[in-house]
């Protein structure tokens, strides 16, 4: 397992994941891999995205990770870790202003 712990600290609240990636390389290294004991990989027949589902406490390395996929993915729920992700990519695009 490559993935993030699914198990958490009484003080840490747990939060299911939601990430969608719809570019082909993005989309193998989501299926090849396990992310967490808990995941769940749905493939959308019409697009051929990968949706994974999984619950953690450990949302950093997540944002992390979502973030190295660049534009071929991103995060889907909870709606604070969707604009965690916003508010990441607009201090980035800040930098090239």
């Amino acid at each position: 397992m490559r993935g993030f712990e699914s198990r958490n600290r009484d003080w840490e609240p747990k939060n299911r994941i939601f990430v969608y990636n719809a570019e082909a390389l993005a989309r193998s290294i989501i299926r090849e891999d396990i992310w967490a004991d808990n995941q769940t990989i749905e493939i959308e027949k019409k697009e051929g995205a990968v949706k994974l589902v999984f619950t953690t406490s450990q949302w950093i390395p997540v944002l992390r990770w979502v973030l190295s996929f660049g534009a071929n993915a991103r995060p889907l729920e909870p709606d604070w870790f969707v604009e965690e992700w916003k508010t990441n990519i607009i201090k980035m695009f800040d930098f090239i202003k």
